[in-house]
């Protein structure tokens, strides 16, 4: 697609094929996310507070639709691992093989995510004296991608861990999920899919405003998500058939532009049954739109995007412990400033060790072959020292 970025830093697919415009809506993705968490540290530890200027609430209340960000993940990640299904069943492309969708899967997040955890859950015994006996449980629960359905809340290690294990959840259902795409009539697969993305929402606000008894552990399964992945699955079946004979066009700009919009600047319940097919759209503009497609492919975008598993790891840990001396040099009771200072200190300093991260431990996960290669390392290092 006319976009370079140096090899030894673009992230590493299971198939030949990279898509620089996903990299780039995991970059707006994860953005939104850390600037989230951001402001919300500035508040909540700083004790800084809004001025009474009527546009710092507008903008912090954008801020504050920064968990925009997850629904966003999930509706990339329905696509991504979607796509692959769809070609085989609408295409006749040949078949996914489970044994290595499973098997890439873990490999490629279990140990850049066991890293992190021990490395969280060693800080939080030493730093705050918790003892081991009382992180052991929540250690084992997060491993397994279990905390939240066992405890019941975000993770006591990594609290941004939460959206991984809803992650896994669905990875576990896409094979069968994924038999929708044997429905050959394409309305009726597509009417069925984007019918699903509003009523499970719909069905949703019933438990939120309390219609319903019984939903307060239902959040902590991948039920309370479902949608967003069904509206990645939906953009998979577009993208696969459709997509490759439309021309870009300045129409899909506008109306990508309008979802991007109503998404970011509206209220979170105004149209949260509507929110996975806003999704779909705003994405389409990133592959079809003439503006939006260039913006999404630009090369250092696409790159920071690509590294969004290791910031999506550590952001929140990094956000704390810098803001643990920065926050000392907050200057006024300016929520404004303060939020640029401290961005300016901190975002660097997330960017500079998931860079880090990426580089050693993430991206040489992604390929497949890393556990094979291991082994041969391994046994090479067991026969010279055997010689020797």
């Amino acid at each position: 697609m006319g976009v370079h970025t140096p090899l030894n830093l673009r992230r590493i697919t299971s198939g030949s094929s990279w898509i620089p415009e996903i990299d780039g809506l995991r970059f707006i993705a994860i953005a939104l996310v850390v600037l989230f968490h951001l402001a919300a540290e500035i508040v909540t530890k700083g004790a800084v507070t809004f001025t009474t200027k009527a546009w710092y609430a507008g903008l912090f209340s954008f801020l504050g639709r920064g968990g925009i960000g997850v629904p966003i993940f999930f509706v990339i990640s329905g696509f991504i691992l979607g796509r692959p299904f769809a070609s085989h069943y609408l295409l006749g492309h040949a078949k996914p093989s489970l044994r290595s969708y499973y098997l890439r899967r873990f490999t490629r997040l279990e140990p850049p995510y066991l890293i992190n955890i021990a490395v969280c859950a060693s800080a939080i015994g030493l730093y705050a004296r918790v003892p081991v006996r009382e992180l052991l449980p929540h250690f084992a629960a997060s491993a397994v991608y279990l905390h939240s359905f066992f405890f019941r809340e975000n993770g006591v290690i990594n609290p941004v861990a939460w959206t991984l294990e809803m992650e896994v959840q669905f990875y576990l259902l896409v094979p069968l999920l994924t038999l929708i795409f044997l429905v050959r009539h394409r309305w009726l697969r597509r009417t069925v899919l984007s019918a699903s993305c509003i009523a499970i929402p719909a069905v949703l606000e019933l438990f939120v405003f309390g219609k319903i008894s019984g939903h307060s552990h239902f959040w902590a399964t991948v039920g309370w998500w479902l949608q967003y992945f069904l509206g990645g699955m939906l953009l998979s079946d577009i993208y696969v058939t459709d997509m490759p004979s439309w021309p870009a066009s300045w129409t899909w700009d506008l109306a990508s532009g309008l979802a991007w919009s109503i998404l970011l600047l509206t209220e979170h319940n105004r149209f949260y049954s509507l929110e996975p097919l806003l999704i779909v759209l705003a994405f389409i503009g990133a592959f079809r739109g003439k503006l939006l497609h260039r913006l999404f492919a630009i090369p250092w975008i696409a790159l920071v995007g690509g590294m969004c598993y290791s910031i999506y790891l550590w952001h929140f840990f990094v956000i704390a412990l810098v803001f643990k001396i920065s926050r000392r040099i907050l200057i006024t009771h300016d929520l404004l400033a303060n939020f640029l200072l401290q961005s300016a200190l901190i975002l660097p300093c997330i960017l500079a060790f998931s860079f880090i991260y990426f580089i050693l431990i993430e991206r040489p996960c992604m390929d497949p072959a890393w556990p094979q290669r291991l082994r041969i390392a391994i046994a090479d290092l067991s026969q010279r020292s055997e010689v020797a």
